[in-house]
Parts: structure tokens; sequence; C-alpha cells
């Protein structure tokens, strides 16, 4: 351990010396110390830090990524281009104990700067949180939305398998469907009941029950609209956001909706009056209730078109645009364990790349390193993009060559080749990303830290301390001399 520990603080100090990592440290803390003052998101306060957060994290993430290729790269390429290699290795220094020291030390450099760099977006993402507001409910908003992190909840939905399966066999005894098209035809005909549940017609009440929450307080009192200061600071609010869009859509595009939340026992109304929202068709809103409404981990919504006088409530379609378009979310950790988890998912990325250049680095030259594992990190980044062009999306009953992106040979590529070669050697860093879920106020589940540590961490290791070791342990460093 004393000779990895030695090797470590070596590529530490080199990593300190060397000017283009010296360049990505500069340009991160240029961009860091600025962008609190640059950025204005939406021109609100939680805009505001959403978005400092947002893309002061992806800096330190790309600034710190792109050193780490350079200098992961460099460190052993570099040794054995000059030569200087061959002090080390006449020394009592297993060539497993260089790699591993090499890894720490770049480790030791990563770890120094995003400490310093979290710290940074930290300090500056609680000052603009203490500047003075227009409106309480902007302040509410972050506290509860951005400051938290909050479990996300869908509504339950229904099984339409045996609803689908009777349409389907119906259509069939009437002669209507062929039995070969039997699955496409279920599988149809189960999307569109799931639309229709989606759907709230003229006159309509339509109750979305969900499941699984956290047991709550005693119901007391429900609150539907929060506006005094104090609820500001008030841990106990649950938030409902939705996307809806309406049908005819109104003049002034606003669609009025009324929301009564009840006992999932008894389905008995929880609030004397219905809460109504009047927002803009089409795009998302958010309100907030007191979690009061849940019952023993449950919750029942009860939503339909608002009446305002006119007659436009009778007659408007109510769509919620997607499974993701009514959610509750609720408070499940603090702030700062929610930013640490999004730093450790950002340090076991980096990790990924640094066993990853050193890998490369055992068997080719420094350049060609780089372009290896810049290609690695373009793939990782954009992975679902490359499996949507590689055609993995593609309906597997419906299958059809002729828009099969490698024809008739599509299936047997995906299958058993470029399939399994991208899920398992290419981590999805679009899946393993805290960032988002941080900005989101969504908190970072143990569940993905582990996913995480083992598909990026975990993998690069093993590439570099059993296939690295191999190669490298068995490469000539010197010619022979006769």
């Amino acid at each position: 351990m004393t000779r990895i520990w030695a090797i470590a603080r070596l590529t530490f100090w080199e990593g300190v010396r060397m000017r283009i990592v010296l360049v990505f440290v500069i340009v991160l803390a240029l961009l860091v110390l600025n962008m609190p003052f640059w950025l204005r998101g939406d021109e609100t306060l939680a805009g505001r830090v959403q978005n400092f957060l947002d893309y002061g994290l992806n800096a330190a993430s790309l600034c710190l990524a792109l050193a780490t290729i350079f200098l992961s790269c460099s460190t052993l390429a570099g040794e054995i281009r000059n030569n200087v290699i061959h002090l080390v290795v006449t020394k009592p220094v297993r060539r497993f104990e260089i790699l591993c020291g090499k890894w720490l030390g770049v480790m030791l450099l990563n770890t120094a700067v995003l400490a310093l760099c979290a710290g940074a977006i930290y300090f500056f993402a609680s000052y603009l949180r203490a500047q003075p507001v227009e409106f309480e409910r902007d302040r509410m908003k972050l506290d509860q939305s951005v400051w938290t992190a909050r479990h996300a909840a869908r509504p339950v939905e229904p099984d339409f398998r045996a609803d689908a399966t009777r349409d389907v066999e119906k259509r069939i005894a009437d002669g209507a469907l062929q039995p070969s098209d039997r699955l496409s035809a279920l599988r149809e005909r189960n999307k569109e009941l799931r639309d229709q549940w989606l759907v709230i017609r003229p006159n309509q009440l339509k109750t979305f029950e969900f499941e699984n929450l956290p047991v709550q307080r005693p119901v007391e009192k429900v609150a539907a609209e929060v506006s005094s200061e104090a609820a500001a600071d008030d841990p106990h609010l649950i938030q409902v956001t939705f996307r809806a869009r309406g049908l005819p859509i109104p003049q002034d595009e606003l669609l009025p909706l009324a929301w009564v939340f009840n006992d999932p026992e008894t389905g008995a109304p929880l609030m004397p009056m219905p809460f109504v929202t009047k927002q803009r068709s089409g795009d998302t809103h958010a309100f907030f209730v007191r979690d009061t409404v849940v019952m023993n981990g449950k919750a029942s919504l009860t939503v339909a078109a608002w009446d305002e006088g006119d007659g436009r409530g009778r007659n408007t379609t109510v769509t919620f645009e997607g499974r993701t378009a009514l959610m509750l979310y609720y408070p499940a950790g603090t702030f700062e364990v929610n930013y640490l988890k999004a730093l450790v998912i950002i340090l076991l990325r980096l990790g990924f790349l640094a066993a990853m250049g050193l890998f490369f680095s055992t068997f080719v030259s420094f350049p060609v390193a780089c372009f290896c594992v810049f290609t690695w990190l373009m793939i990782c980044v954009a992975k679902p993009w490359w499996m949507s062009a590689l055609g993995a999306d593609l309906d597997v009953e419906g299958w059809d060559a002729s828009v099969d992106p490698f024809g008739e040979w599509g299936p047997l590529v995906r299958g058993f080749l470029l399939g399994p070669l991208l899920n398992f050697g290419f981590p999805d860093f679009t899946r393993y990303d805290g960032t988002t879920a941080l900005v989101d106020g969504l908190l970072i589940s143990g569940d993905t830290l582990w996913m995480t540590l083992l598909h990026t961490l975990g993998f690069g290791l093993a590439m570099l301390l059993v296939v690295g070791w191999y190669i490298f342990d068995r490469r000539e460093i010197a010619e022979t001399q006769l």
C-alpha cells in the first residue's frame, strides 16, 4: 500500500503541474464565479437557482471529465514514451500497483477540485436563495420544489387487459380482425384504453388514486392553497404537478380546472370547496396542498373542468398528456444530502473515465488513448440516441425489415452483437445522472447510487485492473539490447 500511495502522490502533483489540466480548472473557476450573476432563468428566484445548479454542476462535470481524460491518458503513456517508466519498473513495484497508484492519484486530484467547486456552487446557490422576492409564493416554490428532496408518485393505472382482451376477441368473432393479429391488436387496444383513462369528458368527474405514499399526520384541516409567509417553511406540503390540454381551446388559452381531495376509504370530500386553477392549456403547472390529504399512504384526487358561468366548462374535454402529466411530489429528504449524492455520481463517472484512460494507455499512445476515451464518453453521453439509431425501440412483434437500419439482419445485430455491447460496455450517463434529479428536487435513491457504482466505477476498474493489468504486465517496456 505504501508503494501505491507513493505513486498516487506523484501522479497527483503531476496533474497539478500539467498545463492543460490547469487550463480546465481555471475555466471552471471563472464559470462558477460568474454564473450566479449571468444566469437569470425564468426571472424567478426558483428559476435562477435551478439554472445555476444545472449549469454549474454540468460545467464542473464536463471540465473535470476533459481534464481526467488528458491526465489519465498522459500519465502512463507519457512515461512509456519518454522512458521514465524504466525508473519505476526496475524497482520492487508490481505493475498492478502502478496502475492502482496512478488511478488513485488522478482521483485524488478530481476529488480535491470537485470539492472546491462543489463548495463554491453551494455557497452561491445559498446566496441566491437568500435574495429578496417580489412574491412569497416564489420563495415557497424554491424551498418546496428545488431546495428539498422529494419522491414522485403517479396515479395508479387500472388494469386494462381484461377489457382489451374482451374487445379484441369480439372483433375476431365478428370477423373484423384476423386471429394472427391478436397480439398487436391487444397492445393497441390497451394503449387506447390508457389514453382514454387520462381524458375527462364534458360534465364528467374523474378520480385518480395514489398509493404507497408515506403515512402522514392525522387529518385535521385541508388547506388547498398555501400563500402565507409561514407556509414557505412548512415541511408538510405536497406539490401537485399537471399538464392538461382543453378542447376546444379557449380564446384566452386558459383552462379552468376544479380539484378536490377525497377520503381514500369513503370517497367523502376532504375540502369544503374545490380548489380552482386557471392556467395556460398545454403547459406544466403546479400547486401545493398540505399533506393531511394523505391517509394511510393513499390519496384520492377528483378533477373536472370548471364552469365559470359562461358555459365553457360544460363543453370542455380535458386531456392529461402522458403518464407523467399528473404527479404528486412529497418530501423525502434534505437538499444537502441529495447534493452530496449528486456529487458522488459525478465522482463515480470521473473514476470510470480515469480507469478507461489508464486502460487504453497500457497498449496505445497518448493521442490514440485520448481519442478512444473521448469516443467512449460521447457514446455514454448520447447512449439513448445511439440505441434509437440502432433500432432498439422498434416493435419486435410488428418488426419490418424495410424500416430496420440493418435490414433483415437487424434482430441478429441488436440481439447478439451491438445491443449487449452497448448496454454492458457503455454506461448510460443520461441514466446515471444526479444533476437533473437534484435540480428538479427529486430524491436520488440508493438504488441509483448502487447502479452507478457498479456500471461506471465498477466496470471501469474491472477493465483496468483485470484486462489492463494483463496487457500491461505482459508488455515489453524496453526493447532487448544485444
